[in-house]
């Protein structure tokens, strides 16, 4: 979102201790996650007259103020009626549109500053001239290590490697 790092650590930070004091579920997913972190990226571009850390606090606080306002009027029974197909299909969405964000830097090409997002993954899609291999080359073996340690999985129990819980 064109921040500094520490901005998403102390966003994480508040966020889990808030949750801590005041959440209901034990199953949400708190903090800077990457859509959410995407969605504020989108506006910090909507607007770039103004400083990308005041867009973010004054996005984080309407953000605030109407998830307090839903739970003031109840309003967590209406997902409930959000059918699977639905938080399906928005899940995928998000996975999408996280996928082709990460395209440039994966393949290790500038994009114009007026892309972001998809918009800039496509873009980075159409110059294969401007990929770099050395980057590339990391994503590949990186994408490769991660595969391999799920690899095991498919393997009939007994000839699955013993490794510790951090790598399975």
């Amino acid at each position: 979102a064109e921040m500094p790092a520490v901005t998403g650590l102390y966003a994480a930070f508040f966020a889990l201790v808030l949750y801590g004091l005041l959440g209901s579920s034990p199953q949400l997913s708190v903090g800077p996650v990457a859509l959410v972190c995407l969605m504020t990226a989108s506006a910090i571009h909507n607007h770039p007259d103004a400083e990308p850390g005041a867009v973010a606090a004054h996005l984080g606080l309407l953000c605030g103020v109407m998830l307090l306002l839903l739970r003031v009027f109840r309003f967590g029974a209406v997902v409930n009626l959000l059918s699977h197909p639905v938080l399906v299909g928005f899940v995928n969405g998000a996975v999408v549109l996280i996928l082709l964000s990460q395209v440039p830097v994966l393949l290790g090409v500038a994009t114009p500053a007026e892309l972001a997002g998809a918009a800039a993954g496509l873009w980075a899609l159409t110059q294969p001239g401007a990929i770099d291999r050395e980057t590339l080359g990391i994503a590949l073996f990186g994408a490769f290590v991660l595969g391999a340690t799920r690899l095991p999985e498919a393997l009939p129990r007994r000839l699955r490697p013993r490794w510790g819980a951090p790598l399975r």
